[in-house]
């Protein structure tokens, strides 16, 4: 809506000017062109910062948590919900600057980099997890 009103008074002004479609065609794609950069470098991070800042959580509505992991299973935590998840039913072990995600094949447990004192230690966590639902260590020895 906003890309089209400031396109609109171009239009309007360019169709009234009555010049030759060759002349037209190229000065209305580099008005267009010009008023979406424009848009999206100097409109849009605006707009949808102060939406992003509408939503953002309250620090008493933010999601606290607990996860225990142990030799058999993952559990989570949150209130008077509890998920476990076994060894046994993860299938892989994704991982992101911000996440790690152990999938299962009728869901996932996200556990957030942040819960990790650092990089190293979410790193260390992965291979862990890894070795330990393929059952073998990175060098490819195999244990059971």
């Amino acid at each position: 809506i906003i890309q089209f009103c400031l396109f609109a008074p171009i239009l309007y002004g360019m169709l009234a000017l009555d010049l030759p479609f060759v002349l037209t065609a190229p000065l209305l794609f580099i008005s267009f062109y010009s008023i979406g950069i424009f848009y999206d470098r100097m409109i849009h991070p605006h707009v949808s910062a102060r939406f992003d800042s509408k939503n953002l959580l309250s620090s008493d509505q933010t999601s606290h948590a607990t996860i225990d992991i142990d030799e058999e299973e993952i559990r989570t935590r949150e209130g008077e919900q509890e998920t476990i998840f076994k060894w046994t039913g993860i299938r892989s072990v994704e991982d992101d600057e911000k996440t790690v995600f152990l999938l299962t094949e009728k869901g996932y447990c996200a556990i957030p980099a942040r819960c990790f004192a650092g990089f190293l230690e979410k790193d260390a966590f992965v291979r862990v997890c890894r070795a330990k639902i393929s059952g073998q260590t990175e060098q490819g020895a195999y244990f059971a």
